[in-house]
Protein backbone atom coordinates (compact mmCIF):
# COMPACT_ATOMS: atom_id res chain seq x y z
CA UNK A 1 0.00 0.00 0.00
CA UNK A 2 1.23 3.52 -1.16
CA UNK A 3 0.98 6.14 1.40
CA UNK A 4 2.11 10.09 2.05
CA UNK A 5 3.30 11.82 4.31
CA UNK A 6 2.67 14.60 4.76
CA UNK A 7 5.01 17.61 5.75
CA UNK A 8 5.18 18.71 9.41
CA UNK A 9 3.60 14.90 10.46
CA UNK A 10 5.62 13.16 13.10
CA UNK A 11 6.59 9.24 12.03
CA UNK A 12 8.80 6.73 14.09
CA UNK A 13 10.69 3.71 12.86
CA UNK A 14 8.71 0.87 13.93
CA UNK A 15 11.47 -0.89 16.09
CA UNK A 16 11.34 -3.78 18.01
CA UNK A 17 12.59 -3.71 21.81
CA UNK A 18 15.23 -6.43 22.48
CA UNK A 19 17.19 -7.30 24.94
CA UNK A 20 20.51 -9.64 24.83
CA UNK A 21 20.20 -11.31 28.17
CA UNK A 22 24.05 -13.04 27.72
CA UNK A 23 25.88 -9.64 27.50
CA UNK A 24 22.67 -7.43 29.75
CA UNK A 25 22.07 -4.85 26.66
CA UNK A 26 18.90 -3.85 25.32
CA UNK A 27 18.61 -2.36 22.30
CA UNK A 28 15.40 -0.35 20.94
CA UNK A 29 14.68 3.12 19.80
CA UNK A 30 13.75 6.27 21.95
CA UNK A 31 16.07 5.26 25.10
CA UNK A 32 17.39 8.90 25.24
CA UNK A 33 15.65 9.91 27.42
CA UNK A 34 13.13 6.78 28.22
CA UNK A 35 15.95 4.88 29.96
CA UNK A 36 16.97 8.05 32.21
CA UNK A 37 12.78 8.04 33.45
CA UNK A 38 12.80 4.91 33.97
CA UNK A 39 16.38 4.72 35.93
CA UNK A 40 14.72 7.67 37.93
CA UNK A 41 11.54 6.37 39.07
CA UNK A 42 13.14 3.10 39.61
CA UNK A 43 15.44 4.91 42.20
CA UNK A 44 11.86 6.94 43.43
CA UNK A 45 10.26 3.56 44.04
CA UNK A 46 13.53 2.62 46.07
CA UNK A 47 13.40 5.11 49.04
CA UNK A 48 9.93 5.70 48.80
CA UNK A 49 8.43 6.01 52.27
CA UNK A 50 11.88 6.92 53.56
CA UNK A 51 11.74 10.49 55.45
CA UNK A 52 14.25 12.79 53.95
CA UNK A 53 15.13 15.90 55.56
CA UNK A 54 13.92 18.18 52.20
CA UNK A 55 11.50 17.58 49.93
CA UNK A 56 12.64 15.66 46.70
CA UNK A 57 10.82 16.63 43.14
CA UNK A 58 11.01 14.58 40.24
CA UNK A 59 10.15 15.81 36.65
CA UNK A 60 10.40 14.13 33.25
CA UNK A 61 9.92 16.98 30.86
CA UNK A 62 9.67 17.52 27.43
CA UNK A 63 11.48 19.26 24.23
CA UNK A 64 14.89 18.88 25.70
CA UNK A 65 16.05 18.21 22.24
CA UNK A 66 15.00 21.73 21.09
CA UNK A 67 16.41 23.73 23.95
CA UNK A 68 15.78 22.92 27.11
CA UNK A 69 11.98 24.10 27.28
CA UNK A 70 10.77 21.33 29.87
CA UNK A 71 13.15 21.76 32.11
CA UNK A 72 13.55 25.86 31.96
CA UNK A 73 9.81 25.80 33.11
CA UNK A 74 10.09 22.85 35.56
CA UNK A 75 13.18 24.79 37.63
CA UNK A 76 10.76 27.92 37.60
CA UNK A 77 7.87 26.33 39.03
CA UNK A 78 10.10 24.10 41.48
CA UNK A 79 12.62 26.64 42.66
CA UNK A 80 15.65 23.74 43.04
CA UNK A 81 18.13 24.39 45.73
CA UNK A 82 20.19 21.24 43.78
CA UNK A 83 19.42 20.18 40.46
CA UNK A 84 20.32 16.73 39.28
CA UNK A 85 19.52 15.28 35.50
CA UNK A 86 19.47 12.31 34.48
CA UNK A 87 20.28 11.67 30.96
CA UNK A 88 21.96 9.51 28.57
CA UNK A 89 25.40 9.99 27.05
CA UNK A 90 27.57 9.38 24.01
CA UNK A 91 29.89 6.41 23.74
CA UNK A 92 33.62 6.32 22.55
CA UNK A 93 33.35 2.69 22.14
CA UNK A 94 30.96 1.94 19.09
CA UNK A 95 32.48 -0.59 16.55
CA UNK A 96 34.17 0.76 13.62
CA UNK A 97 34.23 4.18 14.64
CA UNK A 98 37.18 6.48 15.90
CA UNK A 99 35.21 8.49 18.30
CA UNK A 100 37.07 9.99 20.78
CA UNK A 101 34.77 10.31 23.81
CA UNK A 102 36.05 8.57 27.02
CA UNK A 103 32.67 7.14 27.76
CA UNK A 104 31.94 3.25 27.58
CA UNK A 105 29.18 0.85 27.92
CA UNK A 106 30.11 -1.43 30.65
CA UNK A 107 31.95 0.81 32.56
CA UNK A 108 29.10 2.29 34.85
CA UNK A 109 27.08 5.45 35.98
CA UNK A 110 28.74 8.52 33.56
CA UNK A 111 29.59 11.47 35.98
CA UNK A 112 28.53 14.35 33.99
CA UNK A 113 31.98 17.49 34.14
CA UNK A 114 30.57 19.41 31.09
CA UNK A 115 28.64 19.04 27.76
CA UNK A 116 27.90 22.14 25.61
CA UNK A 117 25.40 23.05 27.90
CA UNK A 118 26.83 23.80 31.38
CA UNK A 119 29.82 22.84 32.82
CA UNK A 120 28.52 21.18 36.29
CA UNK A 121 29.08 22.45 39.63
CA UNK A 122 31.81 21.20 41.20
CA UNK A 123 30.77 20.33 44.31
CA UNK A 124 28.60 18.69 42.89
CA UNK A 125 30.39 16.51 40.78
CA UNK A 126 32.40 15.94 44.13
CA UNK A 127 29.36 14.88 45.83
CA UNK A 128 28.84 12.34 42.77
CA UNK A 129 31.77 11.16 42.80
CA UNK A 130 31.81 10.37 46.56
CA UNK A 131 28.73 8.69 46.93
CA UNK A 132 30.27 6.51 43.68
CA UNK A 133 33.11 6.05 45.54
CA UNK A 134 32.18 5.42 49.24
CA UNK A 135 28.93 2.90 47.70
CA UNK A 136 31.82 1.70 45.29
CA UNK A 137 29.22 1.55 42.27
CA UNK A 138 30.99 2.46 39.15
CA UNK A 139 31.32 5.03 37.51
CA UNK A 140 33.21 7.10 35.00
CA UNK A 141 33.84 10.92 34.29
CA UNK A 142 31.69 12.15 31.27
CA UNK A 143 32.91 15.17 28.65
CA UNK A 144 30.88 15.59 26.07
CA UNK A 145 31.93 18.20 23.60
CA UNK A 146 28.10 18.27 21.92
CA UNK A 147 24.87 18.21 22.90
CA UNK A 148 23.64 19.73 26.56
CA UNK A 149 21.26 18.14 28.66
CA UNK A 150 18.10 19.72 31.65
CA UNK A 151 20.93 20.09 33.60
CA UNK A 152 22.00 23.12 31.52
CA UNK A 153 18.26 24.58 32.35
CA UNK A 154 18.34 23.99 35.71
CA UNK A 155 21.74 25.89 36.73
CA UNK A 156 20.63 28.84 34.78
CA UNK A 157 17.42 29.41 36.59
CA UNK A 158 17.16 32.37 39.01
CA UNK A 159 20.45 33.32 40.50
CA UNK A 160 21.77 30.21 39.61
CA UNK A 161 21.34 26.57 40.57
CA UNK A 162 24.28 23.79 42.00
CA UNK A 163 23.45 21.23 39.18
CA UNK A 164 25.02 18.24 37.90
CA UNK A 165 23.94 15.01 35.91
CA UNK A 166 24.19 11.34 35.66
CA UNK A 167 24.15 9.44 32.80
CA UNK A 168 23.57 6.41 30.85
CA UNK A 169 25.99 5.90 28.32
CA UNK A 170 24.15 4.81 25.36
CA UNK A 171 25.44 3.57 21.26
CA UNK A 172 23.54 5.30 18.44
CA UNK A 173 21.97 8.26 20.21
CA UNK A 174 18.92 9.59 18.18
CA UNK A 175 18.60 6.03 15.78
CA UNK A 176 16.21 3.07 15.87
CA UNK A 177 18.78 0.99 17.53
CA UNK A 178 19.71 2.62 20.40
CA UNK A 179 22.05 0.48 22.76
CA UNK A 180 22.88 0.58 26.92
CA UNK A 181 24.05 -2.02 29.39
CA UNK A 182 22.00 -2.40 31.88
CA UNK A 183 24.79 -2.76 34.63
CA UNK A 184 25.28 0.98 33.92
CA UNK A 185 21.41 1.61 33.99
CA UNK A 186 22.28 -0.34 37.27
CA UNK A 187 24.88 1.85 38.32
CA UNK A 188 22.92 5.26 37.55
CA UNK A 189 19.97 4.16 39.76
CA UNK A 190 22.11 2.98 42.76
CA UNK A 191 24.16 6.42 42.32
CA UNK A 192 20.95 8.92 42.35
CA UNK A 193 19.80 6.89 45.43
CA UNK A 194 23.33 7.45 47.10
CA UNK A 195 22.99 10.94 46.18
CA UNK A 196 19.72 11.81 47.69
CA UNK A 197 20.65 10.23 50.64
Amino acid sequence: NEFHIRIGEPVVPDTKFAYDEKHDLLFGKAFDCRIGCAAMLEALRRVEGREFPCDIVAVMSSQEEVGLRGATTAAYHVNPDLGIAVDVTGVGDVPGHKDHLPMKLGEGAAVKIMDRSLICTPAVVDLMIACAEEKGIRYQREVLCFGGTDAGAMQRYGTGVPTGAISIPCRYIHSEAETVDLRDVRAVIDLTIACIN
